[in-house]
């Protein structure tokens, strides 16, 4: 064989390898067996940055999960919201407004079965009706599916991620401008969902293979 030729077979083969690694990823199927639409409640949550703390006692969160089946190595599962009142910021009533998309990385069998993804945030600090912070970036979470028959689906959020803080135009972002901020460990649960079978205990995550 040709020394021409055998380069022909090997771009041939080195084709085929990376059109079956292609197909074998897009084999990967995920699905939501449970509810569509749910809302759930934040507990206590801090953000830091530059020494300074702003304390949140609680949050309210909206979420959409998207159509599936859906195939492909990571999912856009779910797009809401969140919004945390009643915080304190260097003495000043103080919401965050957020809009969110959780994308599902690895699923793990289990009794729960769990998730694990990233949220990808974009939040506003109000005081006074005025954005006086943005803050955007990725955290890092672990979904437990809910069981039944009265165990509602949970995200518990890990340390970790990548958020920015900058300032807002209606005045100086106290977490700082161009600075990281962290978040203290968090946990959103359902506590209503619609959209699904009964009992309404949120979304109900699997992935194949």
């Amino acid at each position: 064989m040709s020394r021409s030729m055998r380069i022909c077979v090997l771009l041939v083969s080195l084709t085929s390898l990376v059109g079956l690694a292609s197909s074998a990823a897009e084999a990967v199927t995920w699905s939501n067996s449970g509810d569509t639409a749910f809302t759930a409640t934040g507990g206590a949550r801090t953000f830091s940055s530059t020494g300074l703390q702003l304390s949140c006692p609680s949050a309210s969160v909206t979420g959409t999960v998207a159509s599936s089946p859906f195939v492909g190595v990571t999912w856009a599962a779910v797009t809401g919201t969140e919004t945390y009142s009643g915080c304190s910021w260097g003495g000043v009533t103080t919401s965050i407004d957020c809009a969110y998309t959780d994308t599902a990385l690895f699923w793990a069998a289990g009794s729960p079965a769990t998730t694990t993804g990233r949220r990808d945030i974009t939040c506003s600090a109000i005081q006074f009706n005025s954005k006086v912070c943005h803050l955007g970036g990725t955290l890092q979470w672990i979904y437990s599916n809910p069981v039944s028959p009265a165990t509602f689906g949970k995200l518990t959020f890990t340390p970790g991620g990548t958020v920015i803080a900058s300032n807002g135009p209606a005045g100086t972002c106290l977490l700082g401008n161009g600075d990281p901020v962290t978040f203290s460990e968090y946990t959103e649960t359902v506590n209503s969902a619609a959209g699904g079978p009964t009992p309404h205990l949120g979304p109900i995550f699997t992935r194949m293979p």
